[in-house]
């Protein structure tokens, strides 16, 4: 069920690249993939510049909410959904099932769901920069990720 080929040279090979998913896919999931790592990294620099243009780009409050607040994905769309449980498996077991990657790969296709990983990755090295360097938001720019919430 995987990309074939080992490695994660290998695995990009089956993505087409930022400008593909672009094209592919509406700017509010590439969005939703980047909350969904600085949520799981708890990274409220990269979560409170992201949020904004999320909200922006159509990416509906409830849907936030429900990555902010570590709520159950009912009730969303199967696309949504799919993506949060996805990347919840990704950064707290660090390892997806079976059902979840059939569920993303049919929704995504194989080639976007690569590059949403990528979006993802991207923002997990980031948060780790962030969080090594105690970044602080902009003098001025107020969090708008309360680390308490969800058992934090």
């Amino acid at each position: 069920m995987v990309p074939e080929g080992t490695g994660p040279g290998q695995i990009r090979r089956h993505g087409g690249g930022l400008k593909s998913l672009q094209a592919s896919v509406a700017r509010r999931d590439i969005d939703l993939a980047i909350l969904i790592s600085a949520r799981a990294h708890d990274s409220n620099y990269d979560w409170t510049v992201n949020e904004q243009e999320a909200r922006k780009d159509g990416l509906e409050p409830s849907v936030i909410d429900v990555v902010r607040e570590h709520k159950p994905t009912t009730g969303l769309t199967e696309k949504d959904a799919g993506l949060i449980e996805f990347g919840r498996e990704v950064f707290s077991k660090h390892v997806v099932g079976a059902a979840t990657y059939a569920r993303v790969v049919k929704v995504f296709g194989e080639r976007d769901l690569v590059d949403l990983v990528a979006v993802m990755g991207q923002h997990a090295s980031e948060a780790t920069m962030l969080a090594a360097f105690d970044q602080h938001l902009p003098v001025g720019q107020p969090p708008s990720l309360d680390l308490r919430i969800g058992g934090q």
